[in-house]
């Protein structure tokens, strides 16, 4: 084997064996949301904030740059690294996009006929060293809706699917608003979210749903500095020379 061909393959096995899988849980899709401690892979104290970058209402298509921070991406120490990504969401029904504290919607509310899909795109990284890696979107696994309905409004009964699993919403009369969130639970890594197949099922008010959290989940590989290839490349083409 020549020896650029043994450092090449030393440098993708190094990369490769050092490959981090992070993730933020329940990315909260709110025009006033910063989430603390969103990082799953090391615990350090990162946020993602949407709320520099808004989405227009009123269109079919909107969109809002999430900036990651405060990640240790590198494994040196230090929490230099951050992730930016868009996040777009598409009206696939009569609806436009509605973006404001409750979440993302489709002219408001989710209404019949109405859906929405959330896709994400344009991941880079930078800051301390892990403009040396790269990064990629894995997919979705999970989804949330907030129900949320007025004084005296029954929802009981109202449906609607996140990426095929069905939520129910189960408010019943009250004194005044009140709302919660309805998690779709987890399934495989998809590459978009979809919001449809609303049901109105309440019998008194109406159910409101707006797609409010995310599970998303990246990928980030290092390159190994070059020093570091070249090392581990010669010792393993000592090893090879030893065997001829």
């Amino acid at each position: 084997m020549r020896p650029i061909a043994v450092l090449s393959a030393f440098a993708a096995l190094a990369a490769a064996a050092n490959a981090t899988t992070i993730s933020i849980v329940n990315f909260e899709v709110r025009d006033n949301a910063t989430f603390n401690n969103a990082f799953s892979g090391g615990g350090d104290a990162a946020t993602a904030d949407l709320s520099a970058t808004l989405p227009l209402d009123g269109g079919t298509s909107g969109s809002s740059v999430v900036t990651w921070s405060n990640l240790d991406l590198d494994g040196i120490g230090g929490t230099d690294d951050v992730v930016t990504f868009t996040l777009t969401g598409t009206s696939t029904g009569t609806g436009t996009i509605t973006h404001d504290g409750l979440g993302w919607g489709a002219a408001a509310n989710f209404g019949a006929g109405e859906s929405l899909v959330m896709t994400i795109g344009s991941v880079s990284v930078t800051g301390g060293s892990a403009t040396t890696g790269s990064i990629v979107f894995d997919g979705f696994t999970a989804g949330t809706v907030i129900e949320f309905a007025g004084a005296n409004a029954d929802t009981v009964g109202s449906t609607m699917d996140i990426n095929g699993n069905t939520v129910t919403a189960n408010l019943p009369n009250a004194a005044g608003f009140q709302n919660q969130n309805l998690s779709s639970g987890a399934f495989a890594l998809t590459p978009s979210l979809t919001y449809d197949n609303f049901v109105d099922g309440g019998t008194t008010g109406f159910a409101g749903f707006r797609a409010r959290g995310h599970d998303v989940q990246f990928t980030f590989t290092p390159i190994p500095e070059p020093s570091v290839a070249l090392l581990g490349g010669l010792g393993l083409l000592g090893l090879l020379r030893r065997r001829r």
